[in-house]
């Protein structure tokens, strides 16, 4: 048999197409790819200014800070800090974070096949997962970060299960642990959308051969992966009560159900989706993938062991398609969860992921010496056909002062406003610390994420304002001394009123009492990891 690490090189060399074009320089225009590199400077910026976990980006919203690092999928953030600390500049950090979940997704689909259904699957497997259209299209016209990187983890975690169902070891509870807990820190909603399915699989898998018990290892190990991740998700679905998300319409997903035609013909364009349909970009299934579904459907008249493999992907499949179609409207309509998913054609990470694995179902039908003529004949179409669309329109070349200046909140209805905040300021905060009524002066003011320091000499009793927006988890001290804030202001920002004198103004963000719990969660949580492991060595 040949080796793994050759294979491994092999499968490299392979995806090289698919991200060979983001080794140019400069940038490219996309739905939220430039968003992600202004997010990258404020997250650097907090980083920089001592603050962990980030959780607010004091530059965003025109100067006067915005909660959005406390609710949307850090793990792109953190990864791509870590290459910025490396030495390279945000854009090409952001890139190198595109880059990086390409491969590693790659890497995850082939161990996780390879492990069911020998290496030449895995290999055949991972190349269609890497050039599955919605996957480019997810980088190269959608540009979103989180989502791209999301797709590293399913394979892990669907590996981690199935092996510690059959013969539990620290590794299997570290990789399925640690991979849901990515999982969830790389993209909210595609949590949301993979978890179902990583359930499902759980229950088929997790019945001991022995009696009718339930293995409690791989549930174990998810609710390890729930506790490590609690630092984010903890804070920002009780946090999410203080902003506006409730009172905004991002989207509406009864507008953007792709038509059979949009799934089933191969075509491809940039631009956002429309309501109504009409969007240039492409929301296809996939040839190689409508060819794998179909092939799944007669592996189940014949009798294998793997039917029963078989048969989940093949169910998880045809469920995401017929809920991305507009026929499934009133089980949207039953079900208020599924809206949060935004975006129907987005249940397509889904059907990439399942229909990668069913396309190398067929390495169990075949003789262990043919097997490598049936991973080319599956490989070079596919690599010539997603090498056309691994690649965006175009390019453009902005220096980073573009990206470390912009001020504007990132989302789309800057939904994560405080809902404090009841209209926006005309113009950009000037000033961190300012003097609204009354007299004095306010001399040697210091403001970094998160903390702002001003000396005051005031005339006479005064109002000052902070020019960062409210939201729970800032505080005032005045000489040492705890100072009640207001912000019932019409734009939600911080006052003060103080007597005449000198004073010392400190204001902190800092994290609230719940906030501190999901942190200890998280690090008992990984206490824990480690003790469970140690014990089943």
């Amino acid at each position: 048999m040949i080796k793994k690490g050759i294979l491994l090189a092999l499968l490299f060399l392979l995806i090289i197409p698919a991200f060979w074009s983001l080794l140019q320089p400069g940038f490219f225009p996309s739905d939220d790819g430039e968003w992600m590199v202004v997010r990258l400077t404020d997250f650097h910026r907090s980083i920089s200014s001592g603050q962990l976990p980030v959780r607010w980006a004091a530059r965003l919203n025109q100067n006067y800070g915005y909660p959005v690092f406390n609710f949307l999928y850090p793990l792109s953030l953190y990864t791509g800090e870590i290459f910025h600390l490396v030495g390279f500049g945000y854009a090409d950090s952001i890139k190198i974070v595109f880059i990086f979940s390409i491969v590693l997704a790659a890497i995850s689909m082939f161990l996780f096949v390879g492990r069911i259904w020998g290496r030449w699957a895995g290999l055949a497997a991972a190349v269609v997962y890497t050039y599955t259209p919605y996957r480019l299209l997810d980088i190269y016209v959608r540009g979103s970060l989180g989502e791209a990187l999301s797709f590293a983890f399913p394979p892990l975690l669907f590996l981690g299960i199935y092996r510690l169902c059959r013969r539990p070891g620290k590794k299997y509870y570290i990789l399925t642990a640690v991979s849901f807990a990515a999982l969830i820190m790389s993209h909210n909603i595609m949590a949301m959308v993979f978890t179902p399915a990583v359930l499902l699989w759980l229950l088929i898998l997790a019945r001991r051969s022995s009696g009718q018990k339930i293995n409690p290892a791989p549930l174990l190990a998810l609710v390890f992966g729930l506790g490590l991740s609690a630092f984010f998700w903890l804070p920002a679905l009780n946090d999410s009560r203080y902003t506006v998300l409730g009172q905004v319409s991002v989207t509406d997903y009864r507008e953007h159900f792709p038509s059979a035609v949009d799934l089933l013909i191969p075509s491809w364009g940039y631009g956002p989706s429309l309501p109504g349909g009409g969007s240039a970009a492409s929301y296809q299934v996939g040839v190689v993938n409508l060819l794998a579904l179909a092939f799944g459907l007669v592996t189940l008249f014949k009798k294998s062991k793997h039917r029963k493999h078989a048969l989940f992907f093949l169910l998880i499949s045809f469920v995401a398609l017929l809920l991305l179609t507009p026929i499934s409207l009133p089980v949207w309509e039953l079900f208020p969860l599924l809206k949060l998913v935004q975006f129907p054609w987005r249940l397509l990470a889904l059907i990439a992921f399942s229909s990668s694995v069913l396309s190398a179902i067929a390495f169990r039908l075949v003789r262990n010496k043919y097997k490598p003529f049936l991973a080319v004949a599956i490989i070079i179409p596919v690599v010539l056909v997603g090498a056309q669309y691994a690649r965006p329109e175009y390019f453009v070349n902005r220096d980073e002062g573009f990206y470390t200046t912009n001020e504007a909140t990132t989302t789309v209805k800057d939904e994560y406003l405080p809902i404090w905040a009841k209209s926006r300021p005309a113009e950009r905060a000037q000033s961190p610390v300012e003097i609204i009524s009354g007299r004095g002066e306010i001399n040697r003011v210091s403001a970094k994420t998160g903390r702002i320091t001003a000396d005051l000499n005031l005339e006479t009793e005064s109002r000052l304002q902070i020019n960062q927006l409210y939201f729970p988890g800032w505080k005032a001290k005045t000489d040492r001394v705890s100072a009640p804030l207001s912000y019932d202001n019409p734009f939600g920002l911080m006052q003060i009123v103080l007597p005449p004198g000198g004073h010392r103004l400190v204001a902190t963000f800092s994290e609230t009492p719940l906030r501190l719990l999901a942190d200890f969660i998280s690090i008992i949580s990984l206490a824990g990891l480690i003790w469970v492991c140690k014990k089943n060595a």
